[in-house]
């Protein structure tokens, strides 16, 4: 991994910060907005609100698991040969066990890889599930329960995934 690395991850960094903070307070400037009295409507603006709220909350989730990918992504590759194109289709399990084997680590010895599973996690279930997790099946009728997206879960969220990678670049480029 190039050793100036950080340029590019702070670049990232400050770029998510600035999506995450601007759009929190555009939404809750909004709520405290009077709607007007949508009677008689199938759904009102302030529903409308409501709904895209929840677009930017897990639109937060999405770029913090891409960066996530991405950064084990450049840390499984040879330093020059990220753009190649057999590097770009490598899947997340794939970069774990290159970096495993290359650097000689666990991430799950990186502090704060709960969280980043949190994230995978998440991401996953609203891909493929709607944000839903099916929870119990041994009940007559499932039990479904909602991925958690409240902000302050997503701002720990994002600071466990910022200190994540920061770990595994100094772990990479720090010799044991």
């Amino acid at each position: 991994m190039h050793h100036k690395s950080d340029i590019l991850l702070n670049w990232e960094i400050e770029t998510i910060e600035y999506y995450f903070a601007n759009g929190l307070k555009y939404y809750t400037d909004l709520m405290k907005k009077d709607f007007p009295n949508d009677e008689g409507k199938f759904i009102g603006e302030k529903d409308y609100v409501i709904g895209s709220f929840q677009y930017f909350r897990r639109s937060v989730f999405y770029e913090l698991n891409a960066m996530i990918e991405q950064w084990l992504l450049n840390a499984s590759s040879n330093d020059g040969e990220f753009f190649d194109n057999k590097n770009l289709r490598r899947t997340r399990a794939k970069s774990v066990q290159i970096i495993k084997e290359k650097y000689k680590i666990e991430l799950n010895d990186i502090s704060e890889f709960e969280n980043v599973e949190v994230i995978r996690k998440t991401v996953n279930s609203l891909k493929h599930r709607g944000g839903f997790d099916m929870t119990d099946f041994s009940k007559g009728i499932p039990e479904f329960k909602s991925v958690k997206d409240d902000i302050s879960h997503l701002e720990t969220l994002k600071n466990s995934a910022i200190k994540f990678i920061r770990e595994l670049i100094a772990v990479i480029l720090i010799p044991r």
